[in-house]
């Protein structure tokens, strides 16, 4: 999948086909079903975690973040990217990686271009809660945390969040996530 998005990176169709796949190939935990593996730690949570650095290792986060930023006008690659992005981003490591390859900003970019798309608006919420979401890990997730809330609040998220909030008011995806995001932003 990275190598077919890398060959066709200027087809905004390759990138939102790959961004797909990977969501495919991916476990895929939102909330709900989030919690108890997270609660209950083990051999699933281990599991899932290293699936997720796995994708990462494998030059895919890269991909995606060259997606997102190649493809910005092309809400189908933002809003497939920005999934992905929430997803994979709940490991740690990958959290890291794709904050240090300038994801954060990325994603605001996203949600800045795409102001009137209620996904993309979602899906960059939930990318921007998980990347800097990271409770109870190491000692360097703390200031990793505290990095990424920071980069965030520079680069504007907060009042886009607030944009979107007030521009999808019914909306429970966008509510559920951007509230969570800027309760995490003060």
């Amino acid at each position: 999948v990275v190598a077919a998005m890398r060959e066709h990176a200027g087809s905004a169709e390759a990138q939102a086909a790959g961004c797909a796949r990977m969501l495919e190939l991916l476990p895929v935990v939102e909330r709900a079903e989030w919690v108890p593996i997270r609660d209950a730690g083990g051999e699933a949570k281990k599991a899932l975690l290293a699936r997720y650095r796995q994708f990462a290792g494998e030059g895919a986060a890269s991909a995606v973040l060259d997606a997102l930023r190649g493809h910005a006008s092309d809400a189908r690659v933002q809003r497939l990217g920005l999934q992905t992005v929430a997803v994979v981003s709940r490991d740690l490591d990958v959290e890291k990686e794709i904050g240090d390859a300038g994801g954060v900003e990325a994603v605001v970019a996203a949600l800045r271009g795409h102001a009137s798309d209620a996904r993309v608006q979602e899906c960059g919420c939930f990318a921007l809660k998980n990347i800097q979401s990271k409770k109870g890990f190491r000692t360097e997730g703390a200031a990793h945390q505290r990095e990424m809330r920071a980069r965030m609040r520079d680069a504007g998220a907060a009042p886009l969040v607030r944009l979107a909030l007030g521009a999808f008011p019914s909306d429970a995806g966008v509510q559920r996530h951007g509230k969570d995001l800027l309760g995490k932003l003060r």
